[in-house]
């Protein structure tokens, strides 16, 4: 795997994690503010049909009720509004006909909710006796519309940044790449013998930093190796005219080198 791939690969992983941490941490704020904000309206929704029909409930005011009855459902997001007695016996509703039907059922959360109705009720009571309460359900799809909505576009810009953290990325493994590239392109010239190469500095950070000390080390061989070698052409010259003979050997006896003088005196120009 390449350095400009791991780069790129490195930053998308952090991204994606940051991401998600905070997409989702978004998306269940959304959610739980829209649902307790849902309840309380609900509530006092319900709470309000209670106190407008507690006096027909009392009277047994059938019209009122069936009047009330009718005004809740001109309420946004109303399904269905009921009305009972203390003996739970239905005097005035409207809504849904199949909703209406089935057993009433309250519903404390958005979890509990498998209908798309969020059902809730109210008591009626006066003086800390209970004649009757009311039942509203209230339609949740405009609120899981929210939450889809705001869960979609979360994702749509979590995407895109991911897309602009890839080129970002993609950008910098370049830029990182290219100045190791000349470095490695650099290594290998010195390798074959162009001691002194320089490698182009760009910038001011640990990547020019290290550009320079390489062009320093590669200035500072070509300097030893050329100390070096006028050091082994002046004892080659000083060999050459010295009329002592100098030799050179290993310890196993084999002979390295020696000074003209010694080939005439050891008799090796003949051989």
């Amino acid at each position: 795997m390449s350095f400009r791939l791991k780069t790129i690969l490195g930053v998308a992983l952090i991204e994606a994690v940051l991401l998600f941490i905070l997409v989702w941490s978004g998306l269940r704020y959304i959610e739980s503010s829209n649902e307790r904000e849902f309840i309380q309206r609900a509530w006092a929704t319900v709470k309000s049909f209670a106190v407008t029909s507690k006096d027909a409930v009392l009277a047994t005011d059938l019209a009122s009720l069936e009047s009330f009855v009718a005004e809740m459902m001109t309420y946004p997001g109303v399904r269905y509004a009921r009305v009972r007695d203390m003996d739970n016996l239905i005097l005035a509703q409207e809504g849904d006909p199949a909703l209406l039907q089935r057993t009433f059922v309250t519903d404390h959360n958005l979890v509990s909710v498998s209908d798309g109705v969020f059902d809730t009720y109210a008591e009626i009571e006066e003086v800390g006796s209970v004649f009757g309460r009311v039942e509203l359900g209230l339609s949740v799809a405009g609120l899981q519309q929210v939450i889809t909505d705001a869960r979609n576009y979360s994702t749509s810009i979590a995407l895109i940044e991911m897309g602009l953290v890839a080129l970002f990325s993609f950008f910098l493994g370049v830029y990182l790449t290219r100045q190791l590239a000349n470095l490695t392109e650099a290594s290998e010239r010195i390798a074959k013998g162009e001691l002194g190469f320089q490698v182009p500095i760009r910038g001011k950070d640990e990547l020019a930093t290290t550009a320079r000390a390489f062009n320093l080390m590669s200035q500072q061989v070509s300097r030893f190796y050329q100390q070096v070698a006028d050091r082994e052409q002046n004892l080659r010259t000083v060999l050459e005219n010295i009329q002592d003979g100098i030799l050179t050997a290993r310890l196993d006896g084999r002979l390295l080198s020696l000074s003209p003088a010694a080939s005439r005196i050891f008799g090796y120009a003949d051989r």
